[in-house]
């Protein structure tokens, strides 16, 4: 199968279906993500007070350290520091930015620039940049932009499943010339990737996957702008589904 059919309506529809039991079979609740993104709604919201926000935010933090984000042990920045670095980042300029948009190239020197911030997030032995890591943070700081990425299933699955098609892109980063290390070059080709897959079809993609997140969690308080926005989310559901 090539993978940008399932970006399609029809795709879409079909690797859905098989993301479900993945997220049964990895104790990935459906429910917990619905939490995250209303946390992150409240941290990220101008409306909120200054507590407000940061205890939404810590409430993600100790949620992310559940999933192991910072394993294995050793430095790492701790949540005031991660949330003050991430306020920062705010940016009114980068609001109408998606994934989607990435493939018209806009948006690349705000994508680099978050990465660049959160390179320190964790100290590797390998002194690698933590793609793990620093993808979980900025997706819940923008999940219409930043995919999640981790090595079980996207890099050791997903990206082998379509192994063809990943090696054959060849993304075009839209920034000044720069030297990035191994790791950070590889997460952005992949979200570059996903924003490559996502575009053509994004408005039927994204309509297929809110009706799919409102099936599955029918009592979720989630806005439809704000699910039909999560198009980051979308991509590496779909893309696992599908692997």
């Amino acid at each position: 199968m090539d993978i940008e059919d399932c970006f399609t309506r029809k795709g879409a529809e079909d690797a859905l279906k098989k993301y479900l039991p993945v997220t049964k079979e990895r104790r990935w609740p459906i429910q917990d993500r619905i939490k995250l993104y209303q946390l992150s709604q409240k941290a990220w919201d101008s409306n909120s007070s200054g507590q407000d926000a940061f205890d939404a935010f810590d409430a993600i933090c100790k949620k992310l350290r559940g999933w192991q984000v910072f394993r294995p042990g050793g430095p790492h920045w701790e949540s005031p520091e991660i949330f003050s670095v991430l306020k920062e980042l705010r940016d009114p300029q980068a609001n109408s930015l998606r994934l989607s948009t990435l493939a018209e190239g806009r948006g690349h020197d705000y994508v680099l620039r978050c990465c660049m911030k959160l390179r320190d997030i964790k100290k590797l032995s390998s002194e690698d940049f933590p793609r793990m890591a620093v993808s979980k943070f900025l997706h819940f700081f923008r999940p219409d932009i930043f995919p999640i990425y981790d090595n079980a299933v996207i890099k050791n699955q997903a990206l082998k499943t379509f192994r063809r098609q990943w090696l054959d892109f060849e993304p075009v980063l839209k920034v000044d010339n720069m030297r990035l290390n191994p790791g950070m070059a590889h997460y952005l080709k992949y979200t570059l990737w996903g924003a490559h897959l996502l575009a053509p079809c994004r408005d039927q993609v994204m309509q297929v996957f809110s009706q799919w997140l409102y099936k599955v969690e029918p009592n979720q308080d989630i806005p439809r702008d704000f699910v039909l926005a999560l198009e980051a989310a979308a991509f590496e559901m779909i893309l696992i589904g599908a692997r």
